[in-house]
């Protein structure tokens, strides 16, 4: 491919560029038409076209949780890269810039045990800096937390042995379970006859919907239990 972009005195000038190779060229006239006279390389061209074909950070997906005994932290992180191979290396920093630990990886995957890391929470939001460094190229920080949240239904796992239980405890099982629902249902019916919300609804419709048919539910299967049992006890 041939790109000019001047002239001199004896011709146009331009670039010749077939694959890695870039040279400049001074093109002439003669009888049969337009000839190169002088090509000449561009080594600093070269060295451009190199560096932009090198590899680099594509993406970095980093997560940063908590083992099953809430003390230890858990890290994952996956790194891909673009133009290239390379070796990465990752780098955690404490909240206050200590580093926790340097290690090389992939591209790929890492899996780091991270001990009794400083957690974050809504009073302490504490955060960690992991760089993502490509040797002799590019890095890449972000910022995370060490957490993780369970979500746990108590009165639900009680009710699945509520066969078990005396009928006075399974009765006053279900009482709750009806009143927690109730409440539920409550509020989602404050949201569906409230004020419109700016920018919209607060919850799609399809959303609020199950969620009052479910509660309602839910409310109607307790009350025929508590009348099941109440007529059984006596």
């Amino acid at each position: 491919m041939r790109e000019f972009f001047g002239r001199s005195e004896r011709g146009p000038i331009g670039l010749d560029l077939y694959g890695r190779e870039i040279k400049a060229v001074q093109l002439v006239r003669d009888g049969k038409g337009w000839r190169v006279e002088s090509a000449v390389s561009l080594p600093r061209a070269e060295a451009a076209l190199d560096a932009a074909q090198a590899a680099r950070i594509a993406d970095v997906f980093a997560r940063a949780g908590l083992d099953d005994d809430y003390r230890d932290g858990l890290l994952s992180v996956r790194a891909t890269l673009a133009g290239g191979d390379g070796e990465l290396t990752a780098r955690l920093l404490d909240p206050r810039g200590n580093v926790v630990f340097e290690e090389p990886f992939g591209p790929g995957d890492l899996e780091r045990h991270v001990r009794a890391p400083r957690q974050w929470s809504a009073e302490e939001p504490a955060l960690h800096t992991l760089v993502v460094r490509l040797e002799g190229g590019e890095s890449v920080a972000c910022r995370l937390g060490f957490r993780r949240v369970d979500i746990r239904d108590e009165g639900l796992l009680k009710l699945f042995f509520a066969d078990l239980l005396p009928g006075e405890a399974a009765l006053a099982l279900l009482r709750v379970r009806r009143a927690t629902h109730e409440r539920i249902l409550d509020q989602l019916r404050q949201i569906e006859s409230g004020p419109p919300f700016v920018g919209g609804r607060a919850y799609p419709d399809v959303v609020l919907s199950y969620g009052i048919g479910f509660h309602s539910w839910a409310v109607g299967w307790c009350e025929e239990m508590e009348r099941r049992l109440t007529a059984e006890a006596t």
